[in-house]
């Protein structure tokens, strides 16, 4: 299964963090999100890479679920897996898998 970097997000603000769910205040820099995109990596606030296991589950939009965030708008994110740790991250990268 191959996978490419469909998006880059800005972290605004973490609003949850648990074991198994992150949540984010996020702005879309590049790319298209969508539910089931995969967060492989990010940027901490040292500039240092991270290594993500995390999956959009939730997008939600004004409170609303939405199917797809793009640039340059804003969106809460719910993403399912490991936590990376609170208020760590200050950018993460999305892939997309393909078949």
């Amino acid at each position: 299964m191959d996978v490419e970097i469909c998006s880059k997000l800005e972290i605004i603000e973490q609003i949850l963090d648990s074991p198994t769910r992150v949540e984010y205040s996020v702005r879309c820099l590049s790319g298209t999100v969508e539910v089931g995109d995969l967060a492989v990596s990010g940027i901490d606030h040292d500039g240092s890479e991270v290594r993500l296991d995390l999956t959009v589950s939730t997008i939600l939009r004004y409170g609303r679920p939405c199917d797809l965030l793009d640039p340059p708008h804003h969106a809460r994110l719910r993403l399912d897996g490991q936590s990376p740790g609170p208020n760590l991250i200050e950018r993460i990268f999305l892939s997309r898998s393909r078949d």
